[in-house]
């Protein structure tokens, strides 16, 4: 009687599932298309002017101030770093996409885990409209954070304005 042959913990296992997710990743932006979902807010990137490392002051409207620093990467993904303004809340690195809009403008939407006290978690969402200035060196804008709950309600949490100065080298 023959034995069943068994791919698992072989290499031909590992390589049937390689492949198999290879084809999967390459196929998924005709699958996404197929189905109706858009992309058109997947990252975009393209433009230099934003490119780079922020030092932001966020100014939340009947709140006080409070500093972040964002990256935008040239693939149009964003990564911000802040503690906000609520000591009681546990929030995550926010990750997210940016894309331009205009000469010297851009849209920007990242999203964050928090957690409050009692241990409750939500999605944070924020988007903000920038505009960087002529000489690439400071952005100023407006936001607007909205918590997302599990059934998908979007709440309006706070609105505010911000500046940024890029991060550059200091010389030792």
């Amino acid at each position: 009687m023959r034995r069943p042959v068994s791919l698992r913990g072989t290499a031909s296992f590992v390589v049937a599932t390689a492949g198999a997710l290879v084809a999967l990743l390459l196929a998924a932006p005709e699958i996404a298309g197929a189905q109706g979902i858009p992309t058109a807010g997947l990252p975009q990137g393209g433009d230099a002017h934003i490119v780079g490392s922020w030092l932001l002051t966020v100014s939340p409207t009947g709140s006080p101030t409070n500093n972040a620093i964002v990256t935008f990467m040239a693939d149009g993904t964003t990564v911000q770093s802040s503690f906000g303004t609520n000591s009681a809340l546990a929030l995550t690195t926010a990750q997210g996409a940016w894309a331009q809009t205009g000469d010297h403008t851009y849209a920007n939407t990242i999203w964050r885990l928090q957690r409050d006290a009692a241990g409750n978690q939500n999605v944070r969402r924020t988007r903000f409209a920038v505009t960087v200035s002529p000489t690439d060196d400071e952005l100023t804008g407006q936001y607007i954070t909205e918590i997302v709950d599990a059934e998908g309600n979007v709440v309006p949490a706070s609105t505010g304005t911000l500046r940024a100065t890029r991060i550059g080298i200091v010389p030792p």
